[in-house]
C-alpha cells in the first residue's frame, strides 16, 4: 500500500500533490508554502507543509476555478448574510448547550470556504464566536462544543491569512 499510489516494483513513489478537479481547466495548479505564503516549484504529496491550489483564469473563482464571477458574487453575499444573521440572533437565542453547539458549528461552516468570506462575514462571524464563548464559557467548553470553538476558531484564523481582496469584488461589479 502506497500513500502516494504509485508503486514500481513494491516500491512507492513519490508524486505532486494535486489541484482540486485540475482547477476545472479553467487555471493552472500552483504550489504553495504553508509557512511563508510563497509560491514553490514542487509539492510531494509527503510534505504537510505546502499545497497545491489553483490559480483562476480571469473570469473564474473557487478553489477549482468552477464559479463564474456572478456565482462567486452570490456566494460571498451569502456567507456574508449568514454571519450578519448568526449574530443578530444572539440576542434572541436562550442559551443552551446545543444553541452553543449549533452557533459554533455554524460559524465553523460558514468560514470553510474561505475565500467566499468576505471582511464583514469574518467581522460579524468572529462576534459571534467570541461572544459566545465569553458570554458562555462553561457551557462553550462542555461535551463537544470546545472542539466545535476550536475548529471554529481556526477558520478565523485561517482566513486572516488569506482574506478576500475585497478589490477583487470591486473589480467584478
Amino acid at each position: 500500500d502506497c500513500f502516494s499510489g504509485l508503486c514500481v516494483e513494491k516500491r512507492c513513489l513519490d508524486s505532486s500533490k494535486p489541484c482540486p478537479n485540475a482547477c476545472s481547466r479553467r487555471g493552472s495548479c500552483i504550489f504553495v508554502s504553508q509557512t511563508t505564503g510563497a509560491t514553490v516549484p514542487t509539492c510531494s504529496t509527503l510534505n504537510p507543509l505546502c499545497s497545491a491550489v489553483c490559480s483562476c483564469n480571469a473570469g473564474y473563482f473557487g478553489k477549482a476555478c468552477d464559479l463564474t464571477a456572478s456565482a462567486y458574487l452570490a456566494l460571498v453575499s451569502f456567507r456574508e448574510l449568514l454571519c450578519a444573521k448568526v449574530y443578530e440572533s444572539m440576542a434572541l437565542e436562550d442559551v443552551t448547550l446545543e444553541s452553543v453547539k449549533s452557533r459554533l458549528q455554524l460559524v465553523g461552516s460558514i468560514l470553510t470556504q474561505r475565500e467566499q468570506v468576505s471582511d464583514a462575514a469574518l467581522r460579524n462571524c468572529t462576534a459571534a464566536l467570541v461572544e459566545t464563548v465569553e458570554e458562555s464559557p462553561t457551557l462553550a467548553c462542555q461535551s463537544g462544543a470546545l472542539s466545535l470553538a476550536v475548529s471554529a476558531l481556526s477558520s478565523v484564523l485561517e482566513k486572516g491569512a488569506g482574506t478576500l481582496d475585497e478589490s477583487l469584488v470591486t473589480v467584478i461589479l
